[in-house]
This record gives structure tokens, sequence and C-alpha cells, in this order.
């Protein structure tokens, strides 16, 4: 009976630490998707990364998107401007919603803010009107993006993009007074009504013409279909205890 009880003792363990890891390493979230870039600029050859986070939320499709290169960035052809996405039904989804978190930083040409609060698109920063990303659906692709890219309604210069987290106005990029963001954005999108593994051929856009940088974001990290590691954490804790009980209870009566 002990030893019956040590080898319960150390599959419950087991079960528990691998469910814990599980549920740390994705963040406690239980239906996620995230894609990851990188390469070199074409116009400068700098360093360039970036991310997607897809997520379902409350039945809409949720995009964290974040310039995630340690240059700072000196270029506009170096301004993350938007992403492309292979997705089924990509013609029935709408934005419902955007954000530049709390924490980023909005800048222009003169001044610069950290937002104390989440900024809801589109909205006013530093005196000056901030539009929404937005989003198009070509050929079987969907995409959400600042710039026009001959891809989005007209074609528009390049605004409201996305900088690295480590850049300064010094660093050389002329906006134009335009806003930029460090160094992400997240878009909510509702209409979507496939799964994550449905999405696929992520592409990060970069500057304001599709001849300018593109990246190919491979998948990091998927957590599809949902499971939900926090109700099976809880439902082997009590395992775990009871086994622990009994060997307690083993050895006090020695046996």
């Amino acid at each position: 009976m002990k030893y019956m009880n040590l080898g319960m003792i150390r599959a419950g363990g087991m079960a528990v630490a691998m469910g814990l890891a599980v549920w740390v390493s994705t963040g406690g979230r239980a239906n996620a998707a995230l894609f990851v870039g990188s390469g070199t600029s074409t116009t400068d050859s700098e360093p360039l990364a970036a991310s997607a986070d897809f997520e379902l939320v409350g039945g809409n499709l949720q995009i964290t998107i974040m310039n995630t290169s340690t240059t700072p960035t000196a270029e506009a052809a170096d301004v993350l401007s938007g992403i492309f996405f292979t997705v089924d039904g990509a013609n029935n989804i709408s934005v419902n919603s955007e954000y530049i978190p709390k924490g980023d930083v909005v800048f222009n040409d003169t001044s610069s803010s950290t937002l104390g609060a989440n900024l809801a698109l589109p909205g006013t920063v530093l005196g000056q009107s901030v539009d929404q990303w937005e989003y198009a659906f070509k050929n079987m692709t969907g995409g959400v993006g600042s710039a026009g890219l001959n891809f989005f309604n007209g074609n528009m210069v390049s605004k409201d993009g996305l900088v690295s987290p480590n850049y300064k106005p010094t660093d050389g990029l002329k906006n134009d007074g335009d806003t930029i963001f460090e160094n992400s954005i997240v878009v909510t999108l509702q209409g979507y009504t496939g799964n994550l593994s449905d999405i696929s051929n992520v592409k990060f856009q970069y500057g304001t013409d599709t001849s300018d940088t593109s990246l190919t974001g491979k998948l990091q990290l998927s957590v599809v279909p949902e499971p939900n590691y926090g109700l099976a954490l809880a439902a082997l804790l009590p395992f775990f205890g009871l086994s622990c009980w009994r060997l307690r209870s083993a050895r006090m009566t020695g046996k």
C-alpha cells in the first residue's frame, strides 16, 4: 500500500506540474495563436521583427500586433504598417474596435506622450486625430493596416504605424507631423466564424507599398482547440492532496 501511494503521489505530482507548466506557458489563455516574423529591411538592411497574437475573445477575433525590433526605427519604410493573413470567410469580417494599449508611447514630430489608459481608435492624442487601422479582403486574403498598400481603401500615406520599442525622435525618422506608436495596436474583428487553426500565410508589411519589406510570420505558439487548463489543474489538486493524506495515514498505521 505504501509503494502504491508513493506511485500515486509521483503520478499526481507530475500531472499537476505538467498542467501548471502549460498553463503558465500560454499565459492562462485557452484559444490563442502567436505568429512571429524576423528579417532585414530591404531599404537599409536593418534587422526587423514583429509579432501578431490572434485570440478568440467573446466570439470575436482579437489581434495584438507588435513591432518587436531591437533596432530603433529610422526609416519610414521600416515602420510596421499592416499584416495580411489567409482565412476562410474573411470577407464577412469587419472591425469591431481598436485601441493602442496603455503604456505605449505616441509620437509626432515635436512631442510624445505615454498613454495612461488605452487609446480607443479613432481618437485624439497630442492634439491630433488618430485613425483606425482598416480591414480589407481580396483574393482570399484579409488584412489590417495603417497604409493603403494598394489594398485598403484608397492609398493612404503611412501614418499611425508602429515603430520599435526603443524608438527616439532623434533617430532620424520623419513622420511629417503624423502620429506613430511605440509599439503595438490591438484590433478586434467581428464576424469571424472559423478556428484559429484556419489562419495561415501571415505576413508583416512595412512601409507604404507592398514592394517594401514583408516578413513571413511563423507559428510560434498555438493553443487550439480550447482546453481549460485552469479547470484541469484544479481537478488534479484534490487528487494530489488525497494521495498525500493516504501516504500519511499509511505511515501512521505502519501499512
